[in-house]
């Protein structure tokens, strides 16, 4: 029985020497990659890239990402932010958004993703290299 209780005191101690090495890169393995530009703000309200703009049924929306300091690295989780779209297209290749938008100027939004993403996933950045 002793030698149980050791094996097991010595799992505990190897998992909390790996999650103390590799922190938040444990919970990498698998999530989906994003790109993200941020929004403009110009004369006439906010602007997106036409990629960043999704439709559901009848709601336009757009997924952001916000980021928080974690224990060895930043974490990155997306959320999902209805808009009101007032000119699909403002003859800059760009969709404007009605003030109020829901996305704030410099606010980063997905244009693309390698994977399925959802609303309070955790993603990875795209940082282009």
């Amino acid at each position: 029985m002793r030698i149980v209780y050791i094996c097991l005191l010595g799992l505990v101690f190897l998992s909390l020497a790996v999650f103390t090495l590799m922190g938040e890169s444990l919970y990498e393995i698998g999530k989906p990659t994003v790109v993200v530009e941020r929004a403009t703000q110009i004369d006439a309200g906010t602007i997106i890239p036409p990629e960043a703009l999704l439709i559901d049924g009848a709601e336009y929306y757009v997924f952001t990402v916000s980021s928080v300091q974690g224990y060895s690295r930043r974490i990155h989780t997306v959320h999902r932010v209805a808009v009101a779209v007032e000119s699909p297209d403002n003859g800059y290749g760009m969709v404007l958004l009605s003030t109020p938008g829901g996305v704030m100027p410099g606010e980063a939004v997905v244009v693309s993703t390698n994977g399925e993403i959802y609303d309070g996933c955790r993603v990875l950045l795209n940082t282009g290299g």
